[in-house]
């Protein structure tokens, strides 16, 4: 369990994206509205109020604006702009703006002075499953950034002897998980919501590991809190993406009959996933029970409908 407490409050920055949602109902279901409400301290882009799965309802402050904030505990930086905000902004405006933002989340840190640092990452870091990393701005901005994150992070935490736990997410799903139809498990859920049918549109193998956010946001916090210092890749279920496409038309009762597949173009297996062993153990050491992949893509298609059904 996260500890939260008036005397370990929680400060949470990008606490209305996905991850911020995430971690926000675990700390709901695990010590109720009135802790939420109390002892954690939201940062968004800009000030509002959200409401989670409860009705309750959990004020967002703008990104640099500081509030008082005493007996901070320790500080989840999640606030930054995601991949498909290149193509919006450009690589220039889209590198300048996660800049901004990690200095905002570091100025956070140094003025609440917290015992521990939790941050998530990327397997989008590596240049390749493995490999260096990503040093190459232009060809990987995203990747890039959050190398840079990762530097300015270190350094900071090091700076004031703060403990700080980095988790590189490369594949989840879940409860809270926003339509995105760049990713494959978003697009074959509306294709199958939409169509009664799903297209694969890779003919070569295309394997993937994904995990639970929930289940991730839960290691990467209690790790943290442990105040020892780690950095590890995430784990999960590896599924190969015939497979996640005929899970999911199983649960939405879509003939397996209409599922499509591009033909064999004779390419390599696309194996962009992560060793998850050192995931593995922290699930262990923490007591989080890991999500079965049936549940997660259950969640992740409730969640989907009900997206749908309200942007109708």
């Amino acid at each position: 369990m996260i500890k939260l407490s008036a005397q370990h409050r929680i400060v949470v920055t990008g606490a209305g994206g996905w991850l911020g949602t995430e971690l926000l109902e675990l700390l709901l279901a695990q010590h109720g509205a009135d802790a939420v409400r109390d002892h954690v301290i939201c940062f968004g882009s800009r000030a509002r109020d959200v409401t989670l799965s409860d009705g309750t309802s959990v004020r967002i402050h703008r990104l640099g604006d500081f509030p008082p904030m005493t007996d901070v505990g320790g500080v989840v930086h999640l606030a930054f702009l995601t991949r498909d905000k290149v193509a919006v902004l450009g690589t220039e405006a889209y590198t300048f703006g996660n800049t901004v933002i990690t200095s905002q989340a570091i100025k956070l840190i140094e003025t609440v002075n917290p015992a521990w640092i939790a941050t998530v990452s990327s397997g989008a870091i590596l240049s390749s499953p493995g490999g260096p990393l990503e040093n190459d701005v232009q060809a990987n901005p995203y990747g890039f950034t959050k190398r840079v994150e990762e530097t300015m992070l270190e350094a900071v935490a090091n700076s004031q002897d703060i403990s700080l736990s980095i988790g590189r997410l490369w594949g989840a799903m879940g409860a809270s998980m926003p339509i995105n139809r760049n990713y494959a498990v978003s697009d074959f859920i509306m294709q199958a919501v939409e169509t009664h049918g799903i297209a694969i549109r890779s003919g070569h193998k295309v394997w993937r590991r994904y995990c639970d956010a929930r289940d991730f946001m839960h290691v990467l916090v209690a790790a943290a809190q442990t105040k020892k210092s780690t950095r590890f890749d995430s784990g999960g279920t590896l599924i190969e993406v015939g497979d996640l496409a005929a899970l999911i038309a199983s649960q939405l009762g879509t003939d397996q009959s209409c599922i499509s597949r591009a033909q064999p173009t004779g390419q390599l297996d696309d194996e962009y996933y992560p060793d998850d062993t050192d995931y593995r153990a922290l699930l262990s050491l923490t007591d989080v029970a890991e999500t079965p992949a049936s549940s997660m893509i259950t969640h992740t298609i409730e969640n989907h409908i009900r997206q749908r059904n309200l942007s109708a």
